[in-house]
């Protein structure tokens, strides 16, 4: 067990710091409140795009509204030359073994995926590159989509999808809605 040592609280109140003068702090703050800005507006900027791929995903999937769908016959509740098919019959997935934390290194190799993110490194891969993966731990659901682009170890917190149909299966994403639309 790692053991972190205690800071007193006189003991903070007496640590030496080097402070810039006062024209030089309001400078780093206006650099900083424009980059908190930039953020601020690129932010906006990704849930305006999210919003259009979702009404752009309901148009065409849920309502049918997709392009030349005036022209196109609806059969059974699906445009004509399209097929009905379980998540099976088109995806196949590889769930992976756990990885002890001591033998998970701050630098490495091969980066390690959870369920969240990348968070150490592995001296050895389990994966190829333009691997798909789907969480399945830590945040509670099975929505959050990734596509790596390099060789990785996948812990046992994502699972990796491959197409049976297509050449990547992050090719299929606009099938698989993390929301549930109506026309």
């Amino acid at each position: 067990m790692v053991q972190q040592r205690q800071l007193l609280i006189t003991a903070f109140s007496s640590i030496k710091v080097n402070v810039s003068p006062l024209p030089i702090q309001r400078k780093i703050a206006a650099v900083l409140s424009a980059y908190d800005d930039l953020i601020e507006n690129n932010n906006r900027r990704i849930a305006i795009l999210e919003r259009m791929a979702e009404e752009l995903y309901r148009e065409w999937f849920v309502c049918l509204r997709f392009l030349g769908y005036e022209k196109t016959k609806i059969i059974r509740g699906v445009p004509e030359g399209w097929v009905v098919k379980r998540i099976g019959e088109i995806l196949r997935y590889s769930v992976w073994k756990n990885l002890p934390v001591e033998m998970i290194a701050i630098e490495g190799k091969y980066p390690v995926y959870g369920a969240g993110s990348i968070f150490g490194y592995y001296s050895k891969r389990n994966t190829e590159s333009l691997t798909t993966l789907i969480t399945c731990r830590g945040n509670g659901s099975c929505t959050v989509w990734r596509t790596i682009h390099a060789d990785a170890f996948i812990t046992n917190n994502s699972f990796k999808i491959k197409s049976k149909l297509l050449e990547q299966a992050s090719d299929m994403l606009f099938l698989l809605p993390s929301k549930i639309f109506f026309c």
